[in-house]
C-alpha cells in the first residue's frame, strides 16, 4: 500500500491519459505524473511534494499567503503542516503575523530629560526612543491624563515609567509621588524586577507594597520612602478606608497613578476602579497614566474608567517574530478532542504551549482529557492557590512541563519563560491578540491555532467569514450605575474621610437608601457609617459583587464560586471539576451567614448541566430608542434565577444519560440591568403555542450566542429571557448590579440582528428546531426547548425590514432561557 507523505493515509493510484493520478483518501493531496510505472509515478509524486508541488486542498490558500510574503509551503512549521491534517478539522483561515518594527522616535539627547535619565538609556543601548514613547512624554509633561494602546511587548512599560521618573527627578524631592496598580499580584512582582536597573542608574526607588509583603519588608518601605509603590486595587481600597493606615498616609500626596493592563478592568472589577480612582482623588489631584492592549473603544472607555478627558495614543504594530496563525474548524470531532489532538503534536515537536481556556470549567475539561492522552500538561487559573500557580510557573519556565492549560490568568505579562506556540477557544481578535503576544517574545518563529467550536452559531458565522473576524476589536465596558457596587463604595469613600453633600452626586439615591437603613449617619454638614457599615465592607472585596458560595471537600475548602452562577454549578447532585480531577456535590447550603457546598470524589466519566429558568421585573425604564423600527427599552430590571433539576452525560461523548429534577427548587434575586422588546410574530405554517414560543427562544439565543465577539467574548456573563408566545425578550447583566455587557448589546443591537439573520440562513442544517451552529445554546437552562429556527429567521426578517413594535404591557407568560 502507498502511503501519503503529509498524513500517512492510504494514497490511490490509477492509470490516467498521461500517466498515473495520485490520490490521498484522507487529506486529498494529489496530482498527475507523467511516467510508465506505479512505483516511478509514486516515487516521483514523494518528490513533488517535497518539493511544495503538491499539496493537500487545505493548504492552497495558505500557499497564496505565502507566496505573497516570498514563504514557500516547506518553510512553514512542520507540526502546523501535521495539524493541518488531523483527520476531522479543516482550515479555514491562515495569515502569516510578519516581524513588524515600530516607527522610531528621538535620539534621547534630543529630548529634554533629566542628565540620568539620558545617561541610562544611553549605557543600556538606546540611542532612540520609539515615537509613542516620545509622544507619552510630551503628553504627560503637559499634564494630560492618557491610554497607550499597544501590542504585548511593544515597549509600553518604558512609554508610561520614564515620563513618571523623568518629573520625579525634576522635583528633586523625597517621599512617595506615584503609585503604580497592576491587576493581580503575581503581575505586580513581575514587573518589580523590570525597573531594578532603572533604580540603580537614577536613584529612584520601586517597591511593591500588597498583600504578600513581609512585616519587615513594610517596615523598611515607612522608614524609607520610595518615590514610586507598585500595588494593586485591592490593597489600595482596603488601605483608604483606615484612617490610621501608614500606607494611606504615605501616598496621600502622590502625583501619578499609572494603570497597568488597562483592558483587564472590564465589568464589576472596571466599575469599582473607576470609583476607587474617585476616592483616591479626594486626597490628592492626580494625573493619571493608563497602559493597555488594542480595544475597540480606547477614549470612551479610558474616559469613563479616569472620569476625565483622555489622550489616547495608539500603536498597531510591533511583533519581534513572525507568527504563523491558524483558524480551525473542528467539523467532525470536539473541540476538546482537536485541541488535544493538536497539542500532542507540539509536544512532539518540543513546542512550550500555553493552551487558553475562556472559562475555568472548559480548561478543567481540556486538562482532563490531555492527561488521559498521556500528555505532560498542567493547570493554571484563578481559584487555585498561589502556591500551586506559581510551581506550574516555575517546571514551565525550566522545561519540566511541556504546555499549561490557563483561563486568562496567563493572558497578562506574568514571565513563563519562551513560549513558541499558543492554542485558543474562541475569542474575540482583540483578545486573541493579546494571548498571541506571549509567544515569540524573543523574536523565535512561533505558532498559533484558533479552534472554533463545531456547535455553536457564532463559530459557523465565522467559518463562512473568516475575514470578520480580524474586525471584532473588543469594547472594554463597566457600568457606573451599578447600585450594589455604588453602595458598597459610598460606605468605602465614608470611611476613607466623611462624606460631604455635593459628593458622588451620581449615587444620590443610594445614599439616600444606605441613610434610611442607619449605614449612614448625618453628622454636622458630613455624612459618616455606622458600625455596621464596617462589618459590611469587611466581608466582601472589589472583585465582583456575588455572594461567594466555599465548596468543601472532607470539610476542607478547595475553591469558591460566586452567586447565582453557583446555583447552576454546585446543586445537589452537580458534578464539579477542580485541579483535573472531578466531585459531586452533596450538598449546597445557601444561608445570610456563611454559604457552602459538600462535594464528594466521582470516578465516573461523567458531567451536569444545569435545568433553569429565570423571572423578569421591570423596576424602571430608563432609556428608550429605535432599533430598525422596533423600540428596545434599557432598563433597571429584578431577576429571579431558578433551578429545577439537571442533565446528566457522557463527559467525552456528550451524550444525555438522564435528567434529575431537584426535590427543591434553588432560586436567587438580583436587581441588574437589561433590555427588553417584543419581537414581531413570525410567518409560519401553523399557529400551534410551541412553534411561536419556540421561535422567540430561538431568536432569543441566536442574538445572545451570535453577538459573543460583539461583547467581547462576554456572552457568559449575559441572561436571555423569551416569555412564551408574548414575543417578549429580556437580555440583561448575569450579574448582582449589572456589568455592562447589555448596554454594550443595546447600542449595537442593529449589528447583533443583521449577523443573527447570517447564521440561521447559512446554517446548512435541515431540523426544524435548528442546531448549535445556529440556535441551540449551552446556556440554555430548557434543555435547548422548544427552538424553530424558520420562526425565528422570520421574526428576524421583519426585524431587519422596519417592522415597527412597542413592548406594551408585559405578561409573565413562561419564561425560556
Amino acid at each position: 500500500m502507498y502511503k501519503c507523505p503529509g498524513c500517512g493515509s492510504e494514497i490511490l493510484i490509477y492509470k490516467s491519459k498521461k500517466g498515473f493520478s495520485l490520490i490521498c483518501l484522507n487529506c486529498r493531496t494529489g496530482g498527475e505524473i507523467e511516467t510508465e510505472s506505479e512505483e516511478k509515478a509514486y516515487l516521483q509524486f514523494l518528490q513533488e511534494y517535497k518539493n511544495g508541488n503538491f499539496i493537500p486542498e487545505s493548504q492552497k490558500d495558505i500557499k497564496k499567503e505565502l507566496e505573497a510574503s516570498n514563504i514557500t509551503l516547506n518553510e512553514l512549521p512542520e507540526a502546523l503542516r501535521k495539524i493541518y491534517l488531523i483527520k476531522g478539522i479543516s482550515v479555514v483561515k491562515y495569515r502569516l503575523f510578519r516581524e513588524e518594527n515600530l516607527e522610531e522616535g528621538k535620539r534621547p539627547e534630543e529630548l529634554e530629560l533629566h542628565p540620568k535619565l539620558r545617561n541610562y538609556l544611553s549605557h543600556n543601548g538606546i540611542e532612540r526612543l520609539y515615537k509613542f514613547q516620545e509622544l507619552a512624554l510630551n503628553y504627560v509633561s503637559e499634564g494630560k491624563d492618557i491610554l497607550i494602546e499597544a501590542p504585548t511587548g511593544s515597549g509600553k512599560t518604558e512609554a508610561f515609567t520614564l515620563p513618571v521618573v523623568d518629573n520625579i527627578l525634576n522635583m528633586n524631592k523625597r517621599g512617595v509621588h506615584a503609585l503604580f496598580l497592576y491587576p493581580t499580584k503575581a503581575l505586580t512582582r513581575d514587573q518589580a524586577d523590570k525597573f531594578m536597573a532603572l533604580e540603580k542608574a537614577t536613584g529612584i526607588k520601586f517597591r511593591v507594597f500588597d498583600g504578600d509583603t513581609s512585616q519587615e519588608e513594610r517596615e523598611k518601605i515607612f522608614r524609607d520612602r520610595p518615590e514610586v509603590i507598585l500595588t494593586n486595587p485591592d490593597l489600595l481600597h482596603y488601605h483608604l478606608t483606615m484612617p490610621w493606615s501608614r500606607f494611606r498616609h504615605m501616598i496621600r500626596n502622590i502625583q501619578f497613578l499609572v494603570i497597568d493592563e488597562v483592558h483587564s478592568y472590564t465589568g464589576a472589577f472596571g466599575t469599582h476602579l473607576h470609583f476607587l480612582i474617585k476616592r483616591l482623588k479626594r486626597f490628592t489631584g492626580l494625573q493619571i497614566i493608563g497602559s493597555s492592549a488594542t480595544i475597540g473603544n480606547p477614549e470612551e472607555f479610558s474616559t469613563m474608567l479616569f472620569s476625565s478627558p483622555v489622550k489616547v495614543i495608539r500603536v498597531s504594530v510591533g511583533r519581534k517574530g513572525r507568527l504563523h496563525f491558524a483558524m480551525l474548524y473542528p467539523g467532525e470531532r470536539s473541540n476538546i478532542s482537536a485541541s488535544v489532538e493538536a497539542l500532542r503534536i507540539l509536544q512532539m515537536y518540543s513546542y512550550k504551549t500555553l493552551a487558553f481556556s475562556n472559562t475555568h470549567r472548559n480548561a478543567e475539561f481540556l486538562l482532563r482529557a490531555a492527561r488521559k492522552g498521556g500528555l505532560n500538561v498542567d493547570l493554571h487559573r484563578a481559584g487555585l492557590s498561589l502556591k500551586k500557580r506559581q510551581g506550574v510557573e516555575r517546571r514551565f519556565k525550566a522545561g519540566k512541563i511541556g504546555a499549561v492549560v490557563a483561563t486568562p490568568t496567563l493572558e497578562l505579562g506574568i514571565d513563563i519563560g519562551s513560549v513558541n506556540a499558543v492554542v485558543s477557544n474562541l475569542v474575540d481578535f482583540t483578545r486573541l491578540l493579546q494571548r498571541l503576544g506571549r509567544a515569540g517574545r524573543k523574536g523565535q518563529e512561533s505558532i498559533a491555532l484558533l479552534f472554533l467550536n463545531n456547535n455553536d452559531p457564532i463559530s459557523s458565522y465565522f467559518k463562512n467569514h473568516p475575514e470578520d473576524y480580524f474586525t471584532e476589536l473588543r469594547p472594554c465596558y463597566i457600568e457606573p450605575k451599578n447600585e450594589v457596587i455604588g453602595a458598597f463604595q459610598l460606605l468605602s469613600a465614608s470611611f476613607d474621610k466623611p462624606l460631604r453633600e455635593d459628593e458622588f452626586p451620581e449615587l444620590f439615591g443610594v445614599r439616600k437608601k444606605l441613610l434610611g437603613e442607619r449605614k449612614l449617619i448625618r453628622k454636622g454638614k458630613y455624612i459618616i457609617p455606622s458600625q455596621e457599615a464596617g462589618k459590611e465592607i469587611r466581608e466582601s472585596g472589589i472583585r465582583g459583587m456575588g455572594k461567594r458560595v466555599f465548596i468543601k471537600f472532607k470539610g476542607r475548602v478547595i475553591g469558591e464560586r460566586g452567586l447565582p452562577m453557583a446555583l447552576r454549578e454546585l446543586h445537589q447532585g452537580a458534578v464539579y471539576f477542580h485541579s483535573g480531577e472531578a466531585y459531586r456535590s452533596s450538598m449546597l447550603h445557601l444561608s445570610s451567614g456563611e454559604s457552602y457546598a459538600e462535594v464528594e470524589k466521582l470516578h465516573e466519566e461523567i458531567k451536569t448541566e444545569a435545568l433553569h429558568y429565570s423571572v423578569p421585573e421591570v423596576l424602571e425604564v430608563i432609556e428608550r430608542k429605535q432599533a430598525f423600527g422596533m423600540e428596545l427599552n434599557y432598563a433597571k430590571l429584578k431577576i429571579t434565577d431558578v433551578v429545577r433539576g439537571y442533565v446528566e452525560k457522557e463527559f467525552y461523548s456528550d451524550k444525555k444519560l438522564k435528567e434529575v429534577d431537584l426535590s427543591d427548587k434553588l432560586s436567587f434575586s438580583f436587581s441588574t440591568y437589561g433590555f427588553f422588546f417584543r419581537a414581531p410574530e413570525p410567518e409560519i405554517e401553523g399557529s400551534e403555542e410551541e412553534k411561536v414560543a419556540g421561535s422567540f427562544h430561538a431568536l432569543e439565543h441566536v442574538l445572545i450566542e451570535g453577538s459573543n465577539t460583539l461583547l467581547g467574548g462576554g456572552s457568559d456573563e449575559i441572561g436571555g429571557i423569551s416569555l412564551g408566545t408574548t414575543g417578549m425578550i429580556f437580555i440583561y447583566d448575569a450579574s448582582p448590579g449589572g456589568n455592562g455587557l447589555s448596554r454594550l448589546l443595546y447600542s449595537r443591537f442593529e449589528k447583533a440582528v443583521l449577523r443573527s439573520r447570517s447564521i440561521l440562513e447559512e446554517c446548512a442544517c435541515q431540523r426544524d428546531d435548528g442546531c448549535p451552529r445556529c440556535t441551540y445554546s449551552y446556556h440554555c437552562g430548557n434543555n435547548n426547548k422548544p427552538l424553530l429556527k424558520a420562526g425565528a429567521l422570520s421574526s428576524l426578517e421583519k426585524i431587519a425590514s422596519g417592522r415597527r413594535t412597542w413592548a406594551g404591557e408585559i405578561k409573565l407568560d413562561k419564561g425560556y432561557v
